[in-house]
């Protein structure tokens, strides 16, 4: 297929190949898995949270006393939560 001498704004609009047989192209409305990734972060963050939180109630009433591990444990938490 020659494409020469014809215009970039049109070549920039067709596509690169045809799509496999029996599949329809929907550049339209996409399929997305993005609600399904927000939930999974969102469920994991939440897990996390839970961990860090029991983590600290342990060691400051349990064991009595928190040690430097912890300190930084809960600001890399918050900076993970940003």
């Amino acid at each position: 297929m020659n494409l020469t001498g014809i215009p970039r704004e049109v070549l920039l609009e067709l596509p690169a190949l045809p799509p496999p047989q029996g599949v329809k192209p929907n550049f339209i409305n996409p399929s997305s898995l993005r609600d399904e990734c927000n939930a999974i972060i969102t469920l994991l963050l939440i897990v996390s949270t839970v961990s860090v939180m029991i983590r600290l109630y342990a060691k400051r009433y349990i064991a009595k006393g928190l040690a430097f591990e912890d300190c930084k444990l809960s600001k890399s938490s918050m900076i993970a939560m940003y």
